[in-house]
């Protein structure tokens, strides 16, 4: 049943004073969304009857004091020229305890005909669940669902009459991103969790400051966290000076801080260093998987082995062994292309595609120079594993399992590399060039790959947290074409003229036992609605409630066509030029409107790296979206590479 009731509201004035507003209130209830711990919608739509009340008129004078008149009034305060204003109350179903404060803010990103978010939680708050009181008037009632707001979302202004029945019309789309328990119904324990040698994924760290961690950040002297009055101060509880060479002493040095500071947790990205840290979790009883396990399942040979059925591929620790190798074993020379890669690491780093015994052993010689530590001042370095190379379009994928259950599985499309081409070189790297979400492949393959990759995921002995894993698919039925389109040339997936004779199977690249990289990380979380690093801190404290909770993905499925683009430097050098982001806002800005999100990994002054050199990733990368479907997805990406410009001049 729709309501009405005319209220007044203190707005502040330049002066200092006060002034009362008169605003005619429309409300309609909607039902419940579908959570047992989750949210419901009341839109409201608050008309400007004027600054004088006109006579009789029955009115309610509201106190700015609760968060939603407070964001009411700074609403209308910011648009003078406007009279009507549209606004979803987001009230609890229930009662119960915040999962996550900004998570209205997280999964209503970008959502179509939205102007505004704003929460009004704290992490971990305890909040009172609205209910419906027949018996008081229309404006208690009101007054009611405004104090018991959770948050608050302003629609955007139509060129039509807004009503109550237009704003309804938004409502199917809040179902989608909304349908999720915000709230348990147990209390929240305070966690403090450490963090070992961070990157600067700002968006990730606010979402676990969200969820309440107290976090501790151990890094070198230096390291972006570490200023008690810097910009990021407010994201960590503390910031510990800590030696991060992965040697021996390691493990006694995290140990040590852990005791000390009482933690409930430790993660890490680098892969050197999982192994120590679930050896520390062990000793002090904090949730983990054996060390072990783990050393096994993030040895890419390790996973080899359990995928090679006939055994064609092989570990070396360097030059001098590999020749030992094929000496005494010539069969095992593999068959060319092959690809040599590190046992362990990060990225595409090192990894090469060799057509000749040449290239082979350059190709080993190039892992074998990639120092990972330091033990004393001997350098650790990882072995290389030697594999066939096998065509087929590449995917990546991120799994969420708890228990060995599956809760959630999304693929991508990698596009094509330089090595990937036909007549690639061992100059030419697997730099990832984008990846495109959803994918293209057809649902037959993609089921395949789910299966594949869930089973392989078990294989290795891991039931429970996030994995990041890469694959081909051999013998698919679509692969990559070169189109003419945005103003140059589109490469997509496209069906094969024929059919393959074989059936598809999978080809299994690795499986990280981690999140995916930050701007991937965001632009599968935006585009699904899941944050994989706020679930890979909650696997760290073992909160199954949270971490099942938040693994669910909007109902309508991905709310559009993302990329994520990778450019790579032309050359080394100095970079001269300013932000590239700042500068294409200047220019053309409804092209920088497609990207919400991108990182620069060198600035102005910053020394480049060679691109063919070992330690070489990229110089940006970008999530560009686009509501229109892939193919202006594509175009879009073409435009955003020829504009996103750098300057880079020789080195002194």
């Amino acid at each position: 049943m729709d309501r009405s009731r005319t209220l007044q509201l203190p707005l502040p004035s330049t002066d200092g004073q006060s002034r009362l507003l008169a605003l005619k209130c429309q409300w309609r209830l909607n039902d419940p969304f579908n959570a047992a711990h989750g949210l419901r919608i009341i839109d409201l739509l608050a008309t400007i009857a004027g600054n004088v009340l006109p006579e009789p008129v029955e009115a309610t004078t509201l106190p700015v004091k609760t968060p939603f008149l407070a964001f009411l009034a700074e609403t209308i305060l910011a648009n003078p020229d406007q009279t009507s204003f549209a606004i979803k109350l987001v009230v609890p179903a229930a009662s119960g305890f915040v999962m996550r404060s900004d998570l209205l803010d997280f999964r209503m990103f970008r959502c179509p005909g939205v102007r505004r978010t704003a929460s009004f939680v704290q992490p971990r708050q305890q909040v009172a669940g609205y209910v419906v009181d027949l018996a008081r008037d229309d404006a208690e009632q009101l007054q009611l669902a405004m104090d018991a707001a959770i948050g608050a979302l302003l629609l955007e202004p139509t060129q039509a009459p807004v009503s109550l029945e237009t704003m309804a019309e938004v409502q199917s789309e809040l179902r989608s991103r909304l349908s999720i328990d915000f709230l348990t119904e147990s209390p929240i324990p305070e966690r403090r969790v450490i963090t070992i040698a961070p990157f600067t994924d700002l968006l990730s760290f606010e979402g676990l400051k969200a969820m309440g961690f107290q976090l501790v950040v151990l890094d070198e002297p230096g390291a972006w966290m570490e200023d008690d009055n810097g910009p990021h101060a407010h994201l960590r509880e503390r910031f510990v000076p800590f030696d991060t060479n992965v040697d021996a002493e390691f493990p006694k040095r995290l140990k040590d801080i852990a005791v000390q500071l009482r933690v409930d947790g430790i993660f890490a990205r680098p892969e050197p260093m999982l192994a120590f840290v679930a050896e520390v979790c062990r000793d002090l009883g904090l949730p983990t998987y054996s060390p072990e396990l783990l050393r096994r399942g993030i040895d890419k040979h390790h996973q080899r082995q359990l995928h090679d059925e006939d055994r064609s591929s092989f570990r070396v620790s360097g030059v001098e062994h590999l020749q030992r190798f094929l000496d005494e074993s010539p069969a095992r020379m593999p068959e060319f292309p092959a690809v040599v890669k590190p046992t362990m690491g990060y990225g595409s780093q090192c990894v090469t595609k060799v057509s000749t015994t040449q290239e082979l052993f350059e190709a080993v010689a190039k892992v074998q120079a990639h120092v990972v530590g330091h033990e004393g001042t001997k350098v650790i370095t990882p072995d290389a594993l030697i594999e066939p190379y096998v065509g087929g379009p590449e995917i990546d994928a991120n799994l969420v399992l708890w228990d060995g259950e599956l809760l959630f599985c999304e693929i991508s499309d990698d596009f094509p590399s330089l090595a990937d081409r036909e007549d690639a070189t061992a100059a030419d790297d697997f730099q990832e060039t984008m990846f495109v979400f959803p994918s293209k492949l057809p649902q037959d393959e993609q089921d395949l790959l789910r299966t594949y990759l869930y089973r392989s995921i078990l294989r290795l002995g891991f039931t429970s947290g996030v994995f990041h894993v890469e694959a081909r698919v051999k013998d698919s039925s679509m692969h990559y074409v070169e189109q003419p389109g945005g103003g140059g040339v589109v490469v997509d997936l496209e069906p094969l003229p024929l059919p393959p004779s074989k059936q598809p199977s999978v080809f299994l690249l690795e499986v990280n036992v981690r999140p995916p990289g930050y701007v991937g990380l965001m632009t599968a979380g935006y585009t699904y609605g899941i944050d994989y690093y706020a679930l890979w801190a909650l696997m760290a404290v073992d909160d199954a409630t949270r971490f099942k909770a938040l693994s669910q993905p909007y109902l309508n499925g991905p709310q559009h066509h993302a990329a994520l683009v990778v450019i790579q430097p032309e050359r080394g050098g100095v970079v001269v030029s300013e932000d590239p982001g700042i500068e294409l806002r200047r220019r053309m800005p409804e092209l920088m409107d497609r990207i919400p999100l991108y990182r620069e990994l060198f600035l102005k002054g910053d020394v480049v790296p060679e691109p063919d050199g070992p330690n070489m990733w990229f110089i940006s990368a970008n999530m560009v979206v686009s509501r229109h479907g892939r193919e202006d997805l594509l175009q879009t990406v073409e435009a955003v590479r020829r504009e996103w410009k750098h300057e880079i001049v020789p080195a002194a």
